[in-house]
């Protein structure tokens, strides 16, 4: 597969010539190459290591043909990114120019003004490239990445969970609550669980967040300052979840997406939430159910209701200190472009699930999973975007592992989950 890049020339090409007439009018002398602007120039880009980093690594090369921007790639495993983050940034010494970042750090990073707004570039003509298309990117995408109306980062890939369901033994989704909580009875025995359920920490808030938004009620306050999640729709939401863990293998608070995925693939669970990408796992070579799996948005408390989801974008960001921000610019322009990303996702094999709503479309017959990925993009909720966004998550999930664990009366947990956050907030 090929991908425009011809369009990056004639930015270049634009830009040069913008250096050129500035040169002309200019009265004093420049150090600038107006035919090539960028010369000398090299970016460093620090990522967290995975298999679309070795991606993106492989398209560098290209890049700088095509621009004569140098590119140097870090990586650093997952755990150990954000400490690095916060160390190379917080000193301001443009040691970075770009840099890859979940939604859910960007409160953090944009109240101590790391990152380098990206709005003024994408309304200058002279740098962005039509077909970049970011129209291409579901609105709620974009949205997890701006930060008091402002856009900090691009994402290429989101994740957000959606219903896996067995349908040998599911015969259609289930339209609310209740007619989960009935299918996941119908379909237990024989070795089969009704419900997988992730509820270890890293994933409990999410899970039971879902719940709460899907029921009507809030995660905080309209003002962000206080929790409101230990509401009536917050109680029907965690006795719902105590519903289901009755239909759950043990071992559901330590559970994580992917552990959930295996027992699926084993034909252990009959319905499960996780993010689409792990289609690749249950309905992979070696699963036992491939060809039997269908996929839903999350079921509201009530028929009829909106379904949501929270989603997580992985984005790429333009650090405050960059000494060379247009260039940082363009490299993420450059990675963030329909066709790159549609190779990244094809050789990933649907790994990636690419933050385009063309490309979900697209390639939907390849990744089934995609379409309903596609509707979950439409109407996903997003964390608010506070400094102390973990903390708050983990607050919540060790107070309510508690209250399941333990069989402690819903709304007792709530308000004591409630406490803790509002603490956290200085509330």
């Amino acid at each position: 597969m090929t991908w425009n890049i011809s369009r990056t020339s004639r930015l270049i090409a634009g830009l040069a010539a913008v250096t050129l007439v500035a040169t002309a009018c200019g009265s004093g002398d420049t150090t600038t190459d107006p035919d090539d602007p960028y010369a000398g120039v090299t970016l460093r880009f620090l990522r967290h290591a995975g298999y679309d980093a070795d991606l993106m690594q492989e398209k560098l090369a290209d890049f700088t043909a095509e621009t004569g921007i140098e590119v140097e790639m870090d990586t650093v495993p997952y755990s150990d990114l954000h400490n690095k983050q916060v160390l190379e940034l917080s000193g301001g010494t443009g040691s970075y120019d770009v840099t890859a970042v979940p939604d859910f750090w960007l409160g953090e990073y944009q109240a101590a003004g790391w990152l380098q707004p990206l709005d003024d570039y994408l309304a200058d003509d002279d740098l962005y490239d039509p077909d970049f298309d970011i129209d291409g990117i579901p609105e709620p995408l974009l949205e997890a990445n701006r930060v008091d109306g402002q856009l900090l980062a691009l994402p290429w890939k989101f994740n957000t969970l959606i219903m896996f369901y067995r349908s040998d033994l599911v015969e259609q989704p289930p339209a609310d609550w209740d007619g989960w909580l009935a299918a996941a009875r119908a379909a237990s025995g024989d070795g089969t669980s009704g419900v997988g359920l992730s509820l270890a920490p890293a994933s409990f808030t999410e899970v039971f967040m879902d719940l709460v938004i899907l029921n009507g009620g809030q995660f905080l306050n309209d003002e962000g300052t206080e929790a409101a999640f230990n509401s009536p729709e917050g109680v029907e939401a965690l006795e719902f979840l105590r519903e289901l863990t009755t239909v759950s293998p043990q071992g559901y608070l330590n559970r994580t997406y992917d552990d959930n995925a295996a027992l699926m693939a084993q034909g252990a669970t009959a319905t499960d939430l996780l993010v689409p990408f792990q289609a690749s796992v249950v309905e992979g070579a070696d699963s036992q159910v491939a060809g039997d799996i269908g996929y839903a948005t999350l079921p509201p408390a009530t028929a009829g209701g909106e379904s949501t989801s929270k989603l997580n974008t992985w984005a790429l960001a333009v650090a405050a200190g960059s000494p060379n921000p247009e260039a940082a610019y363009l490299l993420v322009q450059y990675l963030m472009s329909p066709d790159l990303v549609e190779w990244m996702t094809t050789s990933a094999e649907g790994a990636i699930v690419p933050a385009r709503a063309d490309l979900l479309t697209e390639l939907q017959e390849q990744y089934p999973s995609f379409a309903t990925a596609e509707q979950a993009a439409q109407t996903a909720w997003s964390y608010p975007k506070l400094p102390n966004i973990s903390s708050i998550e983990n607050l919540i999930a060790t107070e309510l592992q508690g209250t399941l664990a333990g069989g402690g009366d819903a709304q007792a947990g709530l308000d004591a989950a409630a406490d803790a956050v509002n603490r956290e907030l200085g509330s």
